[in-house]
């Protein structure tokens, strides 16, 4: 909103939401995402921790000094998630009211059984084999989303595509000759 003024007194976006440092954290078996966010956040947080002595400085006290502070204190929270395994800290960060979830893995999603649950994954039968797709996120009652085919093979509409963009037989007989050009097998 700050650059909607012709004389904008600060950079576009919020420091806090923008740093660099604000991005998923590694946990000594993966990694999670969490938003340590306003000072009852930091409250539970600190509590959870046990009250840890790093917790009685100053940059941590309001969210201003927070956000004055932003990469040091994303830093020293990304250093003490390192210590824990990502199943600790998400029991942890449930338990404090604190918003955190585990990042999971493109092999996690496959196999995530919320996912599994909810029919999220559709598979098609393909001359390739079965491929597994994200299903349609939304339902509507008169205009259901449906995953169409898988498409063609590749280079199945090679030839199509160069006639239509004007190359002739010849050329394209050449260009397959020297391997720029394939078709679908």
């Amino acid at each position: 909103m700050r650059l909607a003024f012709r004389a904008a007194r600060r950079p576009a976006g919020v420091p806090r939401a923008t740093s660099e440092a604000r991005r998923p954290y590694r946990t000594a078996d993966g990694y999670i995402g969490v938003m340590i966010y306003n000072d009852k956040h930091w409250r539970a947080f600190f509590e959870a921790l046990g009250d840890p002595e790093w917790s009685q400085d100053p940059m941590f006290a309001s969210m201003r000094s927070r956000t004055q502070n932003i990469g040091a204190v994303l830093a020293k929270v990304a250093e003490v998630i390192e210590t824990r395994s990502t199943g600790d800290w998400v029991e942890l960060f449930r338990k404090a009211h604190i918003p955190a979830t585990p990042i999971k893995s493109l092999t996690d999603l496959l196999h995530d059984p919320h996912l599994v649950e909810t029919g999220f994954w559709q598979e098609r039968e393909t001359p390739a084999g079965i491929l597994r797709f994200p299903g349609i996120p939304t339902t509507f009652s008169e205009t259901p989303g449906a995953i169409g085919d898988a498409g063609p093979a590749l280079g199945g509409e090679s030839l199509d595509v160069l006639r239509e963009a004007g190359f002739s037989a010849e050329e394209i007989a050449d260009l397959q000759a020297i391997g720029a050009v394939r078709t679908a097998a």
